[in-house]
Order: structure tokens, then C-alpha cells, then sequence
């Protein structure tokens, strides 16, 4: 099978309550999320939430769009995780965050080639991060999130799934996939707040749905400099 690309998803957030299914220039964020996904060869696109009731618009919203859903635990993540990818008999698999409405297809794809061709234990743009926050991809080999899932029961690593491995980075053969450039520094591109949704919405509008990261910064850049009131915050 090709490479499985784990969407992770669920309703409830602090700052920013139901973003999952909020709308942006028209369309779920979550769905946005999907759309951009599709650019990418890797497959199936699987969106993993969890067993509680209030996740069920997820699950609602993935089945309208013709996405497998998965559903397991809500706090041990981790274990959400291995049982998806178990259940898929995947060797490896693409962990991407349901609130990163601009993700990069052609990224997807050059990370998971990379990985397939070297089988590091662990591919990120994360480990340095030169790449904006939104735009986080983690390719995971299945074995080795098996041994993290039986190395640790500490509450913070089941459920953000690789902390683990960071935490204990010379155990593990982690490749780190870099930008050529700081060309996106200062750039977020996630959504975890009003003004997020706001500079999120501003961009979708103006932006082609197949456009490739470079144009989604330059929009971000644009968003920057028109995007201040007078006394420096955003508006």
C-alpha cells in the first residue's frame, strides 16, 4: 500500500472552541486540510479522532468527504495512533495536524520518499523547525512508534505521540528535513486562535486551492504588513 496520511483531529480547544469545523472562505477547516492532503501521492488519507460523541461532526464531516475515519482514544493519542496504523497494516505512516489548513503536498511527498529511501526510525521538519508552524509533517515508521507506545506511560508522551522521541533523540535515527533557506522565518500558518481563523480566512481567499507553499507564505508576508492597526496589533 502507499504511505497512510494520519489527519488528527477533534472538536474541543481552548483558545478556540469547534476550529475543526469552522468555516474558512467557504469551506471546514478541517476540509481544508483534506484538500491540501489530496495534493500529495501518499495515501490513504485517514482521519483519526476520538471515541467521544462530541467528535462525531469530525467523523461526520470525513465520511462527507469520502475519508476513512478512524476513531480510538481521546487523551493517549499514542495509542490511537498504533491501533490506526496497525489496523491499516501500514509499515509507515504521515502524521499531519487537522489545523494546518495550508499544507504542502509536494512536501508530503518528498519527506516520505526520503524516509522510504533511508528508513530512519523518525522524518520531520520539526527537529530544527525551519519550516512555518502549520506546515509540520512527521513520517513515522509503525515499529518504532510500537516501541515508543511500550517505553513510556508518562501522560505528556501518550498524547503528543512523538515527544517521546524527541525527548530521547539519540535512541532513535531521526532524519530532520530542513528548509534551503531562513525564508520562512516568522511565518505561522496554523490555526489556534481568533486571529489565526482571521489571517487564515484572508489568505484562502486570495489563494489558488493548488498553490504550493512559497505563494502561501507571500500571502502570509502580505497579511503581515497590511494586517496591523495602529498601535501594532492584529486586527
Amino acid at each position: 500500500m502507499s504511505t497512510p496520511v494520519l489527519i488528527f483531529s477533534r472538536m474541543d480547544s481552548e483558545r478556540l472552541p469547534g476550529k475543526a469545523l469552522l468555516p474558512v472562505a467557504g469551506r471546514p477547516l478541517l476540509a481544508r486540510v483534506i484538500d491540501r492532503v489530496r495534493l500529495s501521492d501518499a495515501g490513504p488519507i485517514v482521519v483519526c479522532t476520538s471515541e467521544r460523541k462530541c467528535d462525531e461532526p469530525i467523523a461526520q464531516l470525513a465520511a462527507a468527504e469520502s475519508i476513512e475515519v478512524f476513531r480510538g482514544a481521546t487523551n493517549d493519542v499514542l495509542a490511537r495512533a498504533v491501533a490506526c496504523v496497525e489496523k491499516l497494516g501500514a509499515d509507515d505512516f504521515v502524521r499531519i495536524s487537522g489545523d494546518s489548513p495550508f499544507m504542502d503536498g509536494q512536501l508530503i511527498d518528498r519527506f516520505v520518499a526520503n524516509h522510504l529511501a533511508e528508513r530512519p526510525d523518525l522524518t520531520t521538519n520539526i527537529c530544527p523547525r525551519t519550516f512555518p508552524y502549520g506546515v509540520s509533517i512527521e513520517v513515522i515508521s509503525t515499529a518504532t512508534l510500537q516501541r515508543v507506545a511500550a517505553l513510556t506511560s508518562d501522560a505528556e508522551d501518550r498524547e503528543h505521540v512523538t515527544r517521546y522521541l524527541y525527548a530521547h533523540a539519540a535512541n532513535f535515527r531521526i532524519r530532520n528535513e530542513a528548509a534551503e533557506d531562513n525564508r520562512y522565518a516568522g511565518i505561522v500558518l496554523t490555526v489556534d486562535s481568533p486571529a489565526d481563523l482571521a489571517r487564515t480566512e484572508w489568505i484562502a481567499e486570495r489563494l489558488a486551492s493548488d498553490a504550493g507553499l512559497d505563494e502561501v507564505v507571500d500571502l502570509a508576508r502580505e497579511y503581515l504588513r497590511i494586517g496591523k492597526s495602529n498601535d501594532g496589533e492584529s486586527r
